[in-house]
């Protein structure tokens, strides 16, 4: 599949809504499938993250959907989250964080939660993406105590203000550019990257599949982006979906 080399996007921006990934899902048909559209807001009411957690959402943060359509037999679903995370990481990175990712699409600081990444899909004519992203870039220490795990913000690790644009901007044109790479190369390109960015790698998790809990040494990325969990028989086992959880998160 061959992108075009400039991305199209198309912005819309409020000021307050319920959620950026739940207006995209009820607009659908008011939004072009041959560009990138980029649902934004200043704060959110009821922002919510995988499995349906609630996302505390007040403004000086980035609540972001991307919608886009891909053909159906798109081979690299699961691979969409990964690399808007690997995307924010670089961007990051080059302002002096030192990010980690949990696998598979949370961004950690300090291994405090610092961005979730949600991939909801459609499915009509083509795949329809709602790919969402909430990243804590003002948060303050008093909001952050309302969230039930533990979180930072950009603003609490470099003792200054972000303006949002001068971060989501670069994150979006460099998604692009690893989502043509993606759709041309497949993951494997990303899996070193990701390999050196994962957290918890060496450490007992406890992965969370439907009902069932597995438990196991976190033990690397596959090229093709799932994760190797090293069982207490010494024996491995390829996770595409999960909830990770730790003895420390």
């Amino acid at each position: 599949m061959d992108l075009p080399v400039k991305p199209k996007f198309d912005y819309i921006h409020f000021a307050t809504i319920d959620s950026t990934n739940s207006w995209t899902k009820r607009n659908v048909a008011l939004l072009n499938r041959n560009h990138i559209s980029v649902i934004t807001a200043n704060q959110q009411t009821k922002g919510y993250g995988r499995f349906k957690r609630s996302w505390i959402s007040p403004p000086g943060n980035i609540y972001a959907t991307l919608f886009f359509a891909l053909p159906l037999d798109y081979p690299y679903l699961i691979n969409l989250g990964q690399i808007l995370a690997l995307a924010c990481n670089h961007v990051l990175e080059n302002k002096g964080f030192p990010l980690q990712l949990k696998w598979p699409n949370d961004l950690l600081l300090k291994k405090r939660k610092i961005a979730g990444i949600l991939v909801e899909v459609l499915h009509a004519e083509k795949l329809e993406i709602v790919l969402g992203m909430g990243l804590n870039v003002n948060t303050s220490e008093e909001h952050l105590k309302k969230v039930d795990q533990k979180a930072t913000s950009l603003m609490l690790f470099s003792k200054k203000t972000w303006v949002l644009g001068t971060i989501l901007n670069p994150i979006l044109y460099t998604f692009y550019n690893y989502l043509r790479l993606l759709s041309s190369s497949g993951f494997t390109h990303f899996q070193p990257i990701y390999q050196k960015l994962l957290a918890f790698q060496g450490e007992e998790i406890v992965c969370h599949v439907g009902n069932q809990k597995i438990q196991g040494i976190c033990h690397s990325i596959n090229p093709d982006g799932t994760l190797n969990l090293q069982l207490p028989s010494g024996s491995m086992v390829s996770l595409n979906a999960a909830e990770i959880s730790t003895k420390h998160f």
